[in-house]
Order: C-alpha cells, then structure tokens, then sequence
C-alpha cells in the first residue's frame, strides 16, 4: 500500500464538508508518513484533541491510500475500501471506481495532499467529529487504458479544496463525507 504523506498540519477553523465529486486515489506532500500506528509521532499534531485529530487524520489517510489501491485495477468491490470511509465517503469512491472499471480506465501514480488543518470538532472537547480541510493534487495521478496501458485522455488533473468530514463509528474513526472541489480550487 502506498504511503500518504500529509503537508503542512496546522489548526484553524473552517465549515463542514460540501458538495462532492468524483476522483479516486491520494498520496501526499512532505511533511510526515502515514504510519499504521494513529498514536504515532509521525502526524505532526498539536494543541487542543491532538490524539482525536491524529486518529481522524490517520483514517483519511488510510482512506485515501486504500482509494489508490483500488483505483490500480478499478475495484469498486474493493474490501479495503469500508475500513476507513463510510456514509457518502464510501459511495463517492465506489461510483469513482465503478465508472472507471465501466469505462476501461484504471488509475495510476500517487495524490497528493497538502496544507492539512482542522475544522469544526463536535463537541469541541474529546470530539467524535472533525472536519479535515486540505488541498488535493491529482496531477500526478492519471488514468491509463486498462487493456494497454497507455494514457485514457490529455486531462492533466490539479490541485483541489478537499474536505471531509471524520466520525467514530463503532469505536472506529473513518471518513464519512467527501467534498473534492473543482481543479484550481487550492
């Protein structure tokens, strides 16, 4: 599984998530490595809920390398795919992957996230809800023609607002809503 690096952790408040559209996959921008361990030192976060917003940031994390996983064959069936996303998260991914499976694509290479911060919390001690904001590039990742490899079109990807929206579900943090702007949005 490819590793999400995350850049730029800082706090500052923002809105909940927004209208979603469709892309899969991430990798991200120096800073830190995504490690297996959520109360690991390598999600540089600080202040105020620091465990809560490392947990919430280590699922979208774990949600996005899982989305680059299965978005290399185009599996919408993908089982890794509800480990960390759920709700509207988990249905934009699916329908993602679906309709480049439908089409003949599959993805390649690594997004990246960047300029990572923290939004709402809910409550705003030991929250169970946390809004992420950062910007989502996918310049670096494409889709390929499944049957020869070569490149599905000259769309070149770019930089996207991203937000989403983090839960615990059954004493588990994952990714519950997914709003990923338009190209040039960050």
């Amino acid at each position: 599984m490819a590793a999400l690096a995350i850049g730029g952790c800082t706090a500052s408040p923002t809105s909940t998530p927004e209208a979603a559209s469709s892309k899969s996959s991430i990798e991200s921008t120096p800073a830190a490595k995504a490690s297996p361990d959520p109360s690991a030192n390598a999600l540089d976060v600080t202040g105020p809920n620091a465990s809560q917003k490392k947990a919430a940031l280590f699922a979208y994390v774990e949600m996005v390398n899982d989305w680059v996983s299965a978005a290399r064959t185009a599996n919408y069936k993908d089982p890794r795919l509800g480990q960390y996303a759920s709700g509207d998260a988990l249905v934009l991914i699916t329908k993602a992957l679906l309709t480049e499976q439908s089409k003949g694509a599959v993805s390649k290479g690594s997004p990246t996230v960047a300029d990572v911060s923290f939004g709402e919390m809910v409550p705003s001690t030991n929250p169970t809800e946390i809004v992420i904001n950062s910007c989502f590039s996918d310049a670096a990742w494409l889709e390929y023609k499944a049957t020869d490899g070569s490149l599905y079109n000259d769309v070149p990807g770019g930089k996207h607002r991203t937000q989403v929206l983090a839960e615990v579900k059954n004493g588990t943090w994952k990714i519950d809503q997914l709003a990923l702007n338009g190209v040039g949005t960050c």
